[in-house]
């Protein structure tokens, strides 16, 4: 293959999909460096001090997926994580025993956007696992726990009420612990020395800053976490009783479906409309002597509703809502429109700041129920969300019904909510004096409104009061609307719905061979603009650059068709927990590119010092935008020989300088730091096991396999064949299957084989990939292991092809994204089974280059392009011997080579496409590795086909 000659010439859910496990990813000991591995969730001891820091995604750290972009709230898959979280921490963690405390971010303190949305994603994020935990007040427990999110000196936003007083005993975090308070809170939880089990729920940025600043106060020795992993990540301090303070790191695994959450039987049944009795006001402008007050809004609706259910008996007062107001809370997105009779559903939602606190029932409450009780239906429907932070939700007066009717119907407090339709949850008390006020607003001869004591019961949750302006200002407010939710006594603990099920089968998106060539822009601007710039600024560099459209035939990757490749890789992950680039990210000669680019004829070693940060930072730009586009998931890697800085294959100084790179952007830091930075450095290979898993992958450096290097490689291929040898009888006594990564693979370069054949397609001597005395121990290695491969997949040659490596040993090779060969560009999604980890199927995914589309599509599925099933293993080999006599199949299998892209004249670097007469070569290659059975193989084909 011409890719092979070049180089002659030139001289790594995936959990809880594949068993469903729970798994402790590391820990620290005893207040000292140190890490171990389990295959099991331990409970945490209750004899200790147990800091439970749970992340909740935001906007600027959501690797999985979990917010809203537009809203910055959970979307519908982060409230089914949240739930899936509570049943985790509680069952997982904290088994029988009750938490302690659970603070929570101030959501006021974490606008986000220009909207100002408040960070609703913490408190929303860990309220499920407050109600599976159980709290006595004046001798009646209920399933609910009070979540602190009260502010503390100092952490009041501007424009927000200040607690008066402040209650020390609700705090909150702050977003940013300006003030210091978060260490404060923690550090004196500490210090009381008191065992218990206290939860954090917050951003990645606050969690980090306070583990941070925790270490820092407390002098421990900890591992802490460098790298943000997700939601399903929690990190607990625990202090036993010596003081000695330990850190793990938990990964629930947890795989939560896309969907809003379907409640679990008995589920919830309607109910009728009984509880208050019928009432309508209207104020008319010029009728009665009624006069429209200034600033008043139109055409608005807002529809006033009470909190979820949070009295198991009158004195109960937690200020969350017990295990019934979860369920209320979840099903009125499935309620509320039919509540509504056909009127103007909601397009914005709001509600008091949960930050809000009180003394009552002898303890110290946020008041958080009303605002968690909209936050479903938000989420479900995508809503806007916002807080009312500047009323005091505990103050009943004049002022303050007045202060809230200015707020909400008019323009006078600086919002303006005129042709808006307002769900609001707000504390019913204050319905009367707030809707007393807005009439009386009015003004003229109509007598007030006079609401009895026992306007609304206190059994009555379901209500429904509706506000009314009409295009002119004029008010109607009535309360014929209920929710029509039951509430039934069984519903005492909250709802727990069922992780899904485990699949029986699941996707992984491989990629390969990207050749990313920054320096696309013949002009030279581009060049200067990156050269000067940080990795992280390329993005704006690259947007602002005139080349728009995708790479062409015959050249490496631009930033277009990077960034179309990734965004459809995006697209289709699925359920992928993994991803797998088996290696070569830089483009073709790009230290000559660089130094032609600077008019350098001969370098100097401040030349090469240049050209290798610049090869750097082309190396973490592309990482950076591959972990952008898939999330937290792991990218499993190979090697290629393009992964250096000369185009030669990895040395010692490409390896050391982006060992860290790989580590933490594409594995994610899901692998041992030291194992992998050891065998990393020394020859570019590495093992990982995910964790909880038993799944071994094993990525190998077979570039240095090569005949170009002679017998200088030596002694590095015996060391790595000697790792290899020893890793795989590892992988085999702890009962793991492997999936082996390779950049080059084993066999022969077909395309310069095929190239020196003769006018009868006969061959002479083929050109081989590798050094045959290498690939002779490689394939005696893996002999010794019948069944442990699982899966073997491939690069290097662009096109979409595969090997018969051994029986049972069947390489893969992945099309390239990058068309320098003249192949369109393409990448695989594989289907594995859950039960053997082995292919069953794929579906290849081309970008064509004849009608430029405007993203990848998909091109063919294997099973139904060859009519097979079974596994993909057993497949390619029963069609290799079909090739030659099916005709439709050979054809398909000649266009599909090239990920369908088919041209009479070579393509820019001197590629043909299969003729009738080269065809044996590419058919022989399939199955003969070595130079005897291929020369054999090819020139007697004519007689034998």
């Amino acid at each position: 293959m011409k890719e092979h000659k070049r180089f002659i010439k030139g001289i790594v859910l995936l959990a809880l999909i594949l068993c469903g496990g729970l798994t402790i990813i590391s820990s620290g000991g005893g207040g000292s460096e140190g890490g171990s591995n389990s295959s099991t969730t331990a409970l945490l001891s209750a004899n200790n001090i147990n800091l439970i820091f749970v992340v909740s995604p935001d906007l600027a750290n959501d690797p999985l997926g979990d917010i809203n972009p537009t809203t910055a709230n959970l979307n519908n898959q982060g409230l089914q994580r949240s739930l899936l979280m509570g049943t985790y921490l509680k069952q997982q963690l904290l088994g029988a025993n009750n938490v302690t405390s659970i603070h929570v971010l101030e959501p006021m303190t974490h606008l986000q956007t220009v909207n100002n949305y408040p960070d609703m994603a913490a408190i929303g994020f860990i309220q499920q696992f407050s109600l599976l935990n159980q709290i006595t007040i004046q001798g009646t427990t209920a399933n609910s726990y009070p979540l602190y999110a009260a502010y503390a000196p100092g952490d009041v936003p501007a424009g927000v009420t200040k607690p008066n007083p402040y209650i020390p005993g609700a705090q909150g975090l702050a977003f940013n612990d300006a003030s210091g308070n978060n260490v404060a809170l923690v550090t004196s939880i500490i210090n009381a020395n008191v065992p218990g089990f206290h939860v954090f729920s917050a951003p990645w940025k606050t969690i980090n800053d306070l583990l941070t600043n925790i270490k820092a106060a407390k002098g421990y020795n900890l591992n802490l976490p460098t790298t943000y992993m997700g939601s399903n990540y929690v990190y607990v301090i625990s202090i036993d009783p010596s003081g000695n303070a330990s850190l793990a790191t938990f990964d629930s695994n947890l795989n939560p479906p896309v969907t809003y959450p379907v409640l679990p039987p008995p589920g919830v049944k309607s109910a009728s409309c009984t509880q208050q009795t019928y009432f309508s006001y209207t104020r008319t402008g010029g009728v009665n002597g009624v006069v429209i007050p200034p600033g008043t809004n139109t055409n608005q609706t807002v529809y006033l509703i009470r909190h979820a259910e949070a009295h198991p008996v009158s004195t109960f007062e937690d200020g969350n809502y017990v295990g019934a107001g979860q369920w209320r809370a979840l099903a009125l997105p499935n309620f509320l429109p039919g509540a509504l009779r056909g009127q103007s559903s909601p397009n914005v939602v709001y509600s008091i700041d949960p930050a809000q606190s009180d003394i009552s029932g002898g303890l110290s409450n946020s008041y958080v129920r009303p605002s968690l009780t909209v936050l479903p239906y938000a989420i479900a429907n995508n809503l806007p969300y916002y807080l009312v932070a500047s009323i005091s939700i505990l103050a009943n007066d004049t002022a303050t019904a007045q202060a809230t009717s200015n707020f909400l119907f008019t323009n006078t407090a600086g919002v303006n909510l005129s042709n808006q339709t307002v769900l609001l949850a707000w504390e019913h008390e204050h319905f009367p004096p707030l809707i007393t006020y807005l009439l009386k607003s009015y003004g003229g001869t109509v007598p007030a409104p006079s609401f009895p004591s026992n306007f609304w019961p206190e059994t009555d949750y379901d209500t429904i009061w509706t506000v009314t302006l009409d295009t002119s200002g004029n008010v109607t407010v009535n309360n014929a609307f209920c929710e029509g939710i039951e509430s039934p006594p069984a519903f005492s603990s909250p709802p727990q719905p069922a992780p899904p099920a485990i699949p029986s089968s699941f996707p992984v998106v491989v990629f390969t061979d990207v050749h990313f060539n920054p320096l696309s822009d013949a002009s030279g601007t581009l060049f200067q603009a990156l050269d000067a710039a940080d990795a992280s600024q390329w993005a704006g560099i690259f947007q602002g650059s005139g080349i728009t459209t995708p790479s062409a035939g015959g050249t490496d990757t631009n930033y277009p068709l990077l960034i179309g490749a990734l965004s459809s890789i995006k697209q289709n992950l699925g359920a992928s927990p993994l991803i797998i680039f088996t290696g070569d990210i830089l483009g073709h000669y790009l230290a000559e590119q660089y130094f032609s680019q600077k008019k350098i004829t001969i370098p100097t070693p401040e030349d090469i010092a240049d050209m290798k940060t610049f090869t750097n930072k082309t190396v973490t730009f592309f990482m950076q935008q591959v972990r952008s586009s898939v999330g937290n998931i792991p990218v499993m890697f190979a090697l290629g020989n393009a992964d250096s800085y000369w185009g030669l294959g990895p040395d010692n100084s490409f390896l050391s300088n982006t060992a860290e790179l790989y580590y933490s952007q594409f594995l994610n830091g899901t692998v041992d730091h030291e194992t992998f930075i050891s065998t990393y450095k020394s020859g570019g290979y590495y093992s990982a096991e995910p964790a909880g898993t038993n799944l071994m992958v094993i990525g190998l450096n077979t570039f240095e396999f090569s005949p170009s290097f002679g017998s200088d490689a030596s002694g590095a291929v015996t060391a790595e064949l000697k790792w290899f040898d020893s890793t795989l009888t590892s992988a085999q006594n702890k009962g793991k299957k492997v999936w082996l990564l390779m950049h080059v693979p084993p066999g022969a370069d077909k395309y310069s084989t095929a190239q020196a054949a003769d006018a009868s397609g006969h061959i002479t001597k083929p050109t081989m990939m590798w050094n045959q005395d290498y690939q002779k121990r490689f394939l005696k290695i893996i002999s010794k292991y019948p069944g442990l491969i699982a899966q073997t997949l491939t690069a290097h040659t662009h096109m979409d092809e595969y090997r018969i490596m051994s029986p049972g040993n069947v390489a893969d090779t992945t099309p390239g994204i990058t068309p320098y060969f003249g192949n369109n560009p393409a990448f695989k999604v594989f289907t594995f089974s859950s039960d053997t980890l082995k292919a069953t199927d794929y579906t290849s995914l081309n970008y064509d280059l004849g009608t430029m589309p405007v993203q990848f599509n998909n091109y063919y599925t294997f099973s139904t392009a060859y009519s097979t099933q079974g596994l993909l293993s057993d497949s390619l080999v029963q069609l290799y011997p079909q090739l030659p006599s099916n005709i439709t199949l050979q054809n398909f299998y000649k266009g599909s080579y090239f990920s369908g892209h088919t041209y009479t004249t070579p393509v820019g670097n001197e590629f043909y496409q299969i003729t009738n007469t080269t065809w044996p070569v590419y058919w022989c290659g399939i199955e003969h590795m070595e130079e005897p059975g291929l020369i054999d193989c090819v020139n007697f084909y004519s007689y034998v086909h």
